[in-house]
């Protein structure tokens, strides 16, 4: 019998959160440094902002890695590794005790 795929809500849930947080500070500490910069005439607060928010992408791509790799399976809770799709195939996790492919809406990209 094939698997019955289902979306993966929650890992989409927390990407996007993780977006909606992140980025706002990603964006908006360089333009504030930009500003005060202007503001005293100096190039020192556009230097420490950038300073502060460049481990923020090195953060994201971590996380973006790690939560991609393992995920719970949302219906028993067993974590479910992912195998290695091609490029441009859907991310999914199989279940084997539900037997569930977990769509996760994201595709393997290329690194293009």
């Amino acid at each position: 019998m094939p698997p019955i795929r289902k979306r993966a809500t929650a890992i989409a849930q927390a990407h996007w959160k993780d977006l909606g947080l992140w980025m706002p500070i990603f964006l908006g500490v360089p333009v504030l440094g930009f500003g005060l910069g202007y503001w005293l005439d100096s190039l020192w607060p556009v230097v420490v902002s950038w300073v502060a928010v460049s481990p923020i992408p090195v953060f994201g791509l971590i996380r973006h890695y790690r939560r991609f790799a393992k995920m719970p399976c949302e219906d028993c809770g067993r974590i479910l590794e992912r195998g290695v799709p091609a490029d441009g195939a859907p991310i999914v996790f199989h279940c084997p005790d539900c037997n569930i492919e977990w769509d996760t809406g994201f595709i393997q990209g290329g690194g293009d």
